[in-house]
C-alpha cells in the first residue's frame, strides 16, 4: 500500500511530520510512506502538486498542519482511495465520504482549544506532552502561550522536568524555522528526520551548526525589516517588505507585540510569488475575503497569509485593508 503524508514546513509542521511518523510504525496495515513538503509560501498545491498525487495510485494521503483548500481535498477525494486531514486553521469541514477531517476548529470548536497542530495529535493518539508537542505549540503561540489556558501549564511543566526555560524552546523553533526561512527544502526534510528520532533530547536541534549560521542570516533581514517605519492606516499598520527570506510571518508577529495592534505586512522581493500576512484579533473576515477574490488564503483566528501571482498585490490591497477596518469591503 502507498501513502503520501504532506506537511507544513513550519516548526508546528515539521514536528507533526515527525509525530506522525512514529504513530505509522505502529500502524500494521503495511503502508510505505513518502514525506512531500509543498512549494514553501503556497497555502495551496501547485497543480503539478495535484497531478502527481492523482497520478501516484494512492491507498491513502495525510496531510498535516495545512489547510489545503476544500476544492483541492474534494478533487484529490476522487482519485485517492482516503485522505486523513489533521489541522487547526480556521477552514469549513470537509464533508466527503472517503475524507476523515479532524480539525476542532473546523468542527466549531473554540480555536483556543487547539493552539497547535501538535496538540490535535496529542489528543487524536492519547501521546503525552512530549519536546515535538511543545516546539509545535511554542513556535505558533510563540510568547502567548502562556496566556492559552490548556497550553501554557503544559508547556511550563514540560519545560522544568527537563530543565528548559522559554526561550530555550524559542531558540529551537527559531533553529527548525530557519530551514524554510531560507528556502532550504532539503533541509527542512531533514529537520523532520531528526526531530523523529531525538525524542526529548533538545541538544542536537539547539548545537546545529548549519541552523545556527542560517539563523544569523535570517536574524539581519529581521532586524533590518524591524527597523523600517510602518504606514499607520487608523485601523491597521501597513509595512511594505522586499525580503529574498520566508520571514513575512516572523516580522509580522514582532510587529503585533510590539504594537499590539492589527500589522498587514506584504513581500515582493521572492522570485516566483508575493505574499500577504496579517496578525491581528480576528482574522476570519480576511480570510474569507480573500478567498472571495480566488486567492490561496489560509490562517487561523489572529492570523492569515495569502499568496499572490506577482505583482498581484496592488489590486488586492485596497479592499483588504477596508476589510481590516472594520467594513465589508467593496
Amino acid at each position: 500500500m502507498k501513502g503520501i503524508l504532506v506537511h507544513h514546513w513550519d516548526t508546528d509542521g515539521v514536528c507533526s511530520c515527525a509525530i506522525l511518523r512514529n504513530e505509522f510504525k505502529k500502524d500494521k496495515r503495511g503502508i510505505e510512506w513518502t514525506y512531500f513538503i509543498p512549494q514553501i509560501g503556497n497555502y495551496f498545491l501547485t497543480e503539478q502538486e495535484m497531478k502527481t498525487f492523482e497520478d501516484a495510485g494512492l491507498d491513502e494521503l495525510t496531510i498535516a498542519d495545512m489547510a489545503i483548500p476544500t476544492d483541492q481535498i474534494k478533487r484529490l477525494s476522487k482519485s485517492v482511495a482516503h485522505i486523513t486531514h489533521y489541522d487547526h486553521h480556521f477552514q469549513p469541514p470537509h464533508d466527503l465520504p472517503n475524507v476523515t477531517h479532524i480539525n476542532p476548529v473546523a468542527a466549531g470548536k473554540d480555536a483556543a482549544t487547539a493552539p497547535s497542530n501538535t496538540i490535535v495529535l496529542m489528543d487524536q493518539f492519547h501521546r503525552r506532552f512530549d519536546l515535538q508537542t511543545a516546539l509545535g505549540v511554542v513556535g505558533d503561540l510563540e510568547h502567548k502561550v502562556f496566556e492559552n489556558a490548556r497550553a501554557g501549564p503544559l508547556v511550563s511543566s514540560f519545560a522544568n522536568a527537563h530543565g528548559l526555560c522559554y526561550m530555550d524552546l524559542i531558540r529551537m523553533c527559531d533553529l527548525v524555522n530557519a530551514n524554510f526561512k531560507t528556502d532550504d527544502i532539503e533541509a527542512v526534510h531533514k529537520a523532520t528526520d531528526l526531530l523523529t528520532e531525538i525524542g526529548d533530547d533538545p541538544a542536537p536541534i539547539l548545537f546545529n551548526e548549519d541552523w545556527q549560521k542560517k539563523l544569523e542570516k535570517i536574524s539581519a533581514q529581521v532586524d533590518q525589516w524591524l527597523k523600517t517605519p510602518v504606514e499607520d492606516l487608523g485601523q491597521v499598520l501597513l509595512l511594505k517588505m522586499d525580503s529574498s527570506c520566508h520571514i513575512i510571518s516572523t516580522v509580522g508577529r514582532h510587529l503585533f507585540r510590539r504594537y499590539d495592534r492589527q500589522v498587514l505586512l506584504t513581500n515582493t522581493g521572492l522570485k516566483n510569488i508575493d505574499q500577504i500576512y496579517v496578525r491581528g484579533f480576528d482574522m476570519r473576515k480576511a480570510i474569507t475575503y480573500a478567498r472571495s477574490k480566488g486567492l490561496r488564503a489560509g490562517g487561523k483566528k489572529d492570523a492569515f497569509g495569502a499568496i499572490l501571482e506577482k505583482g498581484g498585490i496592488d489590486d488586492f490591497l485596497p479592499g483588504l485593508i477596508e476589510v481590516l477596518s472594520g467594513k465589508d469591503g467593496p
